[in-house]
């Protein structure tokens, strides 16, 4: 079993090679996650109100946005794909739809500002 693991630990695409790709993806999201809990823990120190409205106001931004967020993020696969494939003149194209829909998402999250508060209203969080 030891033998087994540690054979899958130094392997051509084994587990090392996987946890030098995915650890900067881990950090990052331990750090978001870290960065929510700390925030929640400064709006308790406020008032019961302000966590309460924390997690609403979190759902409401997330919903405008994850879908763009989501498909922009997409590009960065494609330009992995294409650098990988040694297809360089496809990484321009690919890196600038990311940036398309990025100004769409900031275009789309400026109109919605506006509507927060008769949404909010609308379902009593006002």
């Amino acid at each position: 079993m030891i033998y087994r693991l540690k054979q899958r630990w130094t392997a051509e695409s084994g587990y090392r090679e996987v946890l030098k790709i995915a650890f900067p993806l881990i950090l990052s999201t331990a750090s978001v996650s870290l960065q929510h809990f700390i925030d929640r823990v400064f709006l308790t120190w406020y008032s019961a109100e302000a966590i309460a409205a924390s997690m609403p106001a979190s759902l409401m931004s997330w919903t405008v946005i994850c879908l763009f967020m989501g498909t922009a993020a997409y590009s960065g696969t494609f330009v992995a794909q294409y650098y990988g494939a040694k297809r360089m003149e496809r990484i321009g194209p690919a890196v600038w739809q990311g940036i398309y829909i990025a100004v769409a998402m900031a275009v789309v999250a400026l109109l919605c500002y506006p509507l927060a508060d008769p949404v909010f209203a609308l379902v009593g969080h006002a």
